[in-house]
């Protein structure tokens, strides 16, 4: 789904990786079928990637030998970054970012910004409507402020923006990259765009998960990103660690506490937001269909699942996405956009 924020050719370069990646060594021919492309534009795709230097700088690299393509990587070849440097120059993120900061804009103005014609930016800003529909977004081409939705759900969808664009580094600079949000934060809160206090059911969300009362101001909602992005501790206690059967936690450290905190940020993050939370989270080879037991007890034992189960059905996937990174002893890092299918 994140391949909207790439260009055609940046986006088919990116498909041609994925397709070796998952069969090394197919035929110029089925690729080029594959991508609905001439097999000559396929080898175009090839030359404009390694002509930019990246091959060298990202560790890839696609040859081609005997009617066939093949796949190199080194050992520590990392796709996210490879999707960072495809994405640089997108220029659906250039007006993504104008809209952020300049959320008056009008398809004109951001036309002006970025030298190109109107006809292209609404063009542009189309595509893009699939992605912010997992948010509860949407594009509205007429009087601004173009991108329409609740400020809360912008901002969830912008804080995801600023971490993806950071590349593989995001984790490093996890805490630069939120103050640089919360600078735009503020600034839209000077606009008059703000959080409003009763954005989500307060009375589900403390049923659930004890999360206490407190008034959402401007700071109040700074502190939750450092919480769901791991800043800060969660230190609240919620029914949520008295279900985990200790068996599953006997062998983690801490005594389970991560995984724990885990389940309780995606729970937060599900009564809080709308879109599908499994974009969050690296994806496992073999989609999993979800842990019969956790589901169970889920459903016998915590107030509201169901209500959060309707909200957001990939919720299972998205357990078992944690359970498994987990016993694979893999720390699983929130917001860090790992590509989904």
């Amino acid at each position: 789904m994140y391949e909207l924020f790439l260009d055609k050719k940046a986006r088919l370069f990116f498909n041609l990786y994925r397709q070796l990646q998952r069969e090394n060594r197919q035929s110029l021919e089925g690729i080029a079928k594959k991508l609905a492309i001439s097999q000559w534009s396929v080898m175009r795709l090839i030359r404009q990637f390694q002509s930019m230097g990246l091959h060298l700088r990202l560790g890839i690299d696609i040859l081609r030998q005997e009617g066939r393509l093949y796949l190199l990587t080194l050992e520590d070849f990392d796709e996210r970054q490879l999707f960072f440097r495809l994405m640089e120059k997108s220029l659906v993120l250039q007006l993504l970012q104008l809209l952020w900061q300049h959320p008056n804009f009008t398809v004109a103005d951001l036309a002006k910004a970025v030298f190109q014609s109107p006809p292209t930016i609404r063009r542009a800003l189309r595509e893009i409507q699939p992605l912010l529909a997992q948010y509860q977004l949407d594009i509205k081409l007429g009087q601004p402020p173009l991108l329409r939705g609740s400020e809360a759900e912008i901002r969830f969808f912008y804080l995801h923006l600023q971490f993806l664009t950071a590349g593989v580094e995001f984790q490093l600079n996890q805490q630069k990259i939120l103050e640089e949000w919360q600078k735009a934060a503020i600034k839209r809160d000077r606009q008059g765009l703000r959080v409003k206090e009763d954005w989500f059911d307060r009375n589900q969300v403390q049923g659930m998960l004890s999360l206490p009362e407190y008034r959402f101001s401007g700071k109040g909602f700074d502190f939750l990103w450092q919480q769901l992005s791991g800043l800060e501790t969660i230190w609240i206690p919620s029914l949520l660690e008295e279900l985990l059967p200790k068996e599953w936690l006997r062998n983690q450290k801490d005594g389970g506490k991560e995984i724990y905190l885990e389940f309780y940020r995606l729970h937060l993050l599900a009564w809080l937001f709308s879109g599908n939370l499994a974009l969050s989270l690296a994806p496992l080879p073999d989609r999993p269909q979800g842990n019969q037991l956790l589901e169970k007890l889920f459903h016998q034992h915590l107030p509201g699942y169901q209500l959060l189960l309707d909200k957001h059905p990939e919720l299972p996937y998205c357990h078992e996405l944690i359970f498994s990174k987990y016993q694979q002893q893999t720390q699983v890092h929130w917001l860090s956009f790992p590509l989904i299918e």
